[in-house]
């Protein structure tokens, strides 16, 4: 939902002209890198938010790691902003605008917030407080460090939620796809920029998505003792076929 360093002097833009202008590539690798981050900040979230609308229903998305999500986003536009990290800010909120549809198809779904949902989503919250307090008071950096893990806080619910239910039919596969592609520049970013903060959240978030496209392929595909994982398995169809012949009526 982020990315990419620009120096406080310059406006983005002008630094993305410069970088063209005298061949500086590491700061042209930063800036592209930020573009991509940007672009799939603005998509990644509305394939989950369409097939919620869709299908009405919202069965092994978890609610806590939603609202987790939600606040972490605020807390990444206020750290960039305080820090003129504006490719970070534009990043933010780019993705505005699918957070709101994904809780508008909470609202159409008529989901459930559950009170472990609060109870978790106020913890996060807390912690994201206390560190800025620290930050702001003992001049430390502890919030690049809280905000790197701040991924664990949406994608942990998550991925608990996608393994320990047998109805995920809520859950998009595209909308994770998305975020792993995301995870995958994110990491480029932060090694090229030197973000550590992006290198975390960027790992964590490929590890996250795989787990769960993991879970999403398991319970997709038809499993069977002899076939193992097919789209169809052959066994059943030649357990048709049995039938067939044995029926009097086709015979």
């Amino acid at each position: 939902m982020r990315s990419a360093f620009v120096s406080p002097q310059f406006t983005f833009l002008h630094d993305l002209m410069a970088s063209l202008t005298h061949l500086d590539l590491h700061t042209l690798t930063v800036n592209l890198l930020g573009i991509s981050m940007l672009a799939l900040a603005f998509i990644t979230g509305f394939p989950q938010a369409r097939h919620a609308l869709v299908n009405e229903t919202l069965a092994g998305v978890s609610m806590s790691g939603l609202i987790n999500g939600s606040l972490s986003s605020v807390a990444w536009l206020a750290w960039a902003m305080s820090n003129s990290l504006y490719w970070i800010v534009g990043s933010c909120l780019a993705g505005v605008p699918a957070i709101l549809a994904t809780w508008w198809a909470v609202h159409r779904s008529g989901t459930t917030i559950h009170r472990r949902d609060i109870v978790v989503s106020v913890s996060w919250a807390a912690v994201l407080g206390v560190s800025a307090l620290v930050d702001h008071y003992a001049h430390l950096s502890t919030m690049s460090v809280v905000l790197g893990t701040s991924l664990l806080w949406y994608m942990l619910p998550a991925v608990i939620e996608v393994w320990r239910v047998q109805d995920i039919s809520g859950v998009s596969a595209a909308s994770w796809w998305l975020t792993l592609t995301c995870a995958a520049v994110g990491v480029s970013y932060g090694l090229v920029a030197h973000v550590p903060a992006e290198i975390i959240y960027g790992g964590l978030s490929a590890l996250g998505s795989s787990l769960i496209l993991i879970r999403l392929a398991q319970k997709s595909a038809v499993w069977c003792s002899v076939c193992g994982a097919a789209q169809e398995c052959w066994c059943h169809i030649a357990h048709e076929l049995d039938e067939l012949d044995n029926d009097p009526i086709a015979a």
